[in-house]
């Protein structure tokens, strides 16, 4: 049920997308077609004014649309994360709820500014159709404002569902996108309204010449639609507001990396060592290792190979080095290879070799000895956490996806109820800034192979970053 109810979601974000994408691409031709007539250098004030305000609509409608679409989770990745990623905080979700309350107690004034603009409408047209249906430019003018306020309103109580329903990392992408759309509704909602005032005013300046009478009730009409449209900005102001305030609060609390963290702070002391609990799982007992630092950081290697992002990762490379950087602990993994190895020109470590689909967009991982063969471990996919199993398959430890932002996923790799390990995906402003963040903990020593949590670092910054950016 939550699944049906965050698509219905993604498709109210969708349509209102499309929408501003369209009112921005209606807004374009109009302004084209006044420059392309000349109007405009031959000083028509009216004519002037309806460039202007094209041209105003088309650049935030487009701009909105744009980076909203970004933003908007596909239905793919709500079927796939909806139970995965933490909940929200409480306090956000009754922030969301009276939100959207809010919104849709203003459901009677929209209504009533609809009546009030379809009396304007008659007035001005009369009740007699016209055979030519050129009623419906001034129709189409007069019922923009309200159809905005509409469509506000809709993304409003969207908005609140998305944030409050989906997982922690979903929902503040519905918060980022919802406000994203919200701006450009409540911007072209203000742009347009001022200037309907100037056309208005631009009308009554050609009409000086007209009878008093005919003035007195161009100026009512007028002042009666301004009345009507001023009435819900400030409430419409108000709630794109609250949702800029929920979606920073959101922002705020998400996650903050937990290797970033502990790099920046001085070396604790020894801590003693951790008791063994009865019952302990089998763990994958690590001998000698190259990995024998506590911080590593997996990023994409600079160059060509970067293009990989576009045409496909068989083209991606990695470097993984230690926090703080160290010549003796350079390493780098290849996707078209599937091997990690020493830098510069060291020998092969490992091979990562893709296995048997566990759904259409999840595949585990066998990580093997590049040399001979033999299997070290599996990596098997459990929803958005995983499982390492030696080569009988027998869980050794588990991977849980500790928490989820639009921002950063972190991971916890645990055995027998303690920690060994954390990774921390981070997404940077771009696409190529991406990275994965290995912090081992001190039960690892001699419990765990730790090249297993170095081959799952680019396989969680693949996925990462798909659900980011794609």
């Amino acid at each position: 049920m939550t699944t049906l109810i965050l698509v219905a979601v993604v498709a109210v974000f969708r349509a209102i997308t499309a929408l501003l994408m369209a009112v921005g691409t209606g807004a374009v031709a109009v302004t084209g077609t006044s420059w392309i007539s000349g109007a405009v250098a031959a000083g028509n004030e009216w004519v002037r004014n309806v460039t202007t305000l094209a041209a105003e609509v088309a650049a935030i409608g487009l701009v909105a649309a744009a980076v909203a679409a970004r933003r908007i989770p596909s239905i793919a990745e709500v079927r796939r994360d909806t139970r995965t990623g933490g909940s929200n905080h409480p306090a956000q979700i009754v922030l969301l709820a009276a939100l959207a309350v809010a919104a849709l107690l203003q459901l009677p004034a929209l209504f009533a500014w609809f009546r009030e603009d379809r009396l304007l409408l008659v007035e001005m047209l009369g009740t007699d159709r016209d055979p030519l249906r050129l009623d419906l430019f001034p129709a189409a003018i007069l019922y923009s404002l309200p159809t905005l306020a509409a469509a506000l309103l809709t993304l409003s109580v969207s908005a609140s569902i998305g944030g409050a329903v989906a997982a922690r990392r979903l929902a503040l992408r519905f918060l980022t996108a919802g406000v994203i759309l919200q701006a450009g509704l409540w911007a072209i909602e203000y742009v347009v309204g001022r200037g309907v005032r100037d056309l208005g005013a631009a009308a009554l300046r050609l009409m000086a010449d007209a009878p008093p009478a005919e003035t007195a009730g161009a100026v009512a009409w007028i002042q009666r639609h301004d009345v009507v449209a001023r009435s819900m900005l400030p409430m419409l102001t108000a709630l794109v507001l609250g949702y800029l305030v929920a979606w920073v609060a959101a922002f705020v609390t998400r996650s903050t990396s937990p290797v970033a963290a502990a790099a920046m702070l001085p070396s604790p002391l020894p801590s003693p060592a951790p008791m063994r609990v009865a019952g302990v799982p089998p763990v994958l007992r690590s001998g000698p290792t190259p990995f024998d630092e506590r911080f590593y950081v997996l990023r994409l290697r600079a160059g060509w190979r970067m293009a990989g992002l576009m045409f496909g990762r068989r083209l991606i490379e990695y470097t993984v080095q230690t926090i703080p950087p160290s010549s003796r602990s350079e390493f780098s993994f290849s996707w078209a290879t599937g091997v990690l190895r020493r830098e510069p020109g060291g020998p092969d470590l490992l091979r990562l070799n893709a296995g048997e689909r566990h759904d259409v967009l999840k595949r585990a991982y066998d990580v093997g000895d590049p040399v001979t063969g033999v299997v070290i471990g599996r990596l098997l996919p459990q929803a958005a956490d995983w499982q390492i199993v030696d080569a009988l398959g027998q869980r050794v430890a588990d991977v849980v996806q500790s928490s989820a932002s639009f921002q950063q996923t972190s991971y916890i790799i645990t055995a027998g109820g303690e920690e060994l390990c954390r990774l921390a995906a981070v997404m940077g402003a771009t696409a190529a800034s991406a990275e994965v963040q290995i912090e081992f903990l001190p039960a690892s020593d001699g419990r765990l192979e730790r090249s297993l949590a170095i081959a799952l670092a680019p396989i969680i910054e693949e996925r990462a970053r798909r659900a980011r950016w794609n």
